[in-house]
Parts: structure tokens; sequence; C-alpha cells
């Protein structure tokens, strides 16, 4: 394939994904020629995976990276491609237990970000009555419903297994004293998050 042929197959693949290909003066300097033939032309055109994979794999890599504004781009890309939001959150908290939690969230922000906000879920009213049961009320989680509402939730939910307990506390003060222990891989230690004021 010539040099040209690839980057016009780059060209049209960005043009898929970003709903527009770079103009001439963008592909004025080498880097981006090169960006546009060797990334977007060869390689979001390899056969094996469809243009909406590739950009799932991108958008997975960006965010456990940290690469925010380049994960923005790829949210657009996304979006543009039909990818549902729903889709992206779950891909979202599927990282945030891989590449940490506040990984996730960053993530979400972007989406957020990219997709607007969010209206909040309605109540899963078992899952407070279980939680109401374990601790005796259903307000100790902080929520922030601009982001996926059913995080806290979701935490509660899986979380209970790390929750560490005190011997001979009853349930109902279980909310005053619990707290989540996540590991921090950058920083190489333990922290303890409080699940209540």
């Amino acid at each position: 394939m010539t040099e040209k042929s690839r980057l016009e197959k780059g060209k049209e693949a960005m043009a898929r994904l970003f709903g527009r290909a770079p103009d001439d003066t963008a592909l004025s300097s080498d880097f981006m020629q090169v960006t546009v033939a060797n990334l977007f032309g060869d390689i979001w055109n390899r056969p094996g995976l469809a243009i909406e994979e590739r950009s799932m794999i991108t958008i997975a890599a960006l965010t456990v990276l940290g690469r925010e504004t380049e994960l923005k781009t790829h949210l657009f890309g996304a979006k543009n491609l039909g990818i549902p939001r729903a889709k992206v959150e779950e891909m979202m908290l599927h990282l945030a237990h891989y590449g940490g939690w506040p990984t996730g969230v960053a993530g979400l922000r972007k989406v957020e970000e990219v997709f607007g906000p969010r209206a909040p879920a309605a109540t899963d009213k078992s899952r407070i009555v279980g939680r109401r049961q374990l601790l005796g009320h259903d307000t100790c989680l902080p929520s922030r419903p601009s982001l996926v509402p059913d995080w806290p939730r979701y935490l509660f939910a899986t979380g209970l297994s790390v929750i560490s307990k005190p011997d001979g506390v009853p349930p109902e003060e279980h909310c005053r004293c619990e707290f989540i222990r996540t590991f921090d891989r950058d920083l190489k230690r333990s922290v303890r998050h409080s699940l209540c004021e």
C-alpha cells in the first residue's frame, strides 16, 4: 500500500470515528502524517476488530493510563460511533477494579463531560432494606447523582466482604465505624475510606 493510500485510509477512519478528517493544515506536520497513516491508516483498519471494538479498547487504555485529554477525544468518537453511554459507564465500573477506583471515577467524569449530566436512577428498595437491616438507616453513603448513580449502592453491595466491622458493635451502630480498605497502587499503601461522617 502506498503512503498516500495509507494516509487516505487513515483520514477515512478518523472521519468515521470523529465525524471529520484532519484538514491539510493539520496534516502539514510530519507527526500528524505519521499518526494518520500509521495509527489510523494501518492499525485502526486492521482486520479482526470492528472500529467500535477498537474504540472501546482505546477508551480502556486511555482511562487506565490517566490520559484525560485524549480520553475525552475518544469518548466523543465512541459517542459518534453510536456506542451507548451505558456501555461506556459499565467499562468504567469494570476498569475501576483493575486500574483503581479513582481511575474509574476520573473516567466517569469525562463520560459526563461528553455525554452530559445523567438523571438520578430510581432507588432500588431491596438494597436499601438490606442496608437498613445492616446499618440501621439508609443515609450512610454519600452519592453524586450526576455520575453513575448506582455506584454507591454497588460499592455497598459488593464491598461488604472488605468492610471491617468492630466486634461487639450492634448492626445499627456499624455506620459510625465502618471503613472500606482500598489499595492505592501508586502509593503502595492501604488506604481507609470512611463510609460515613
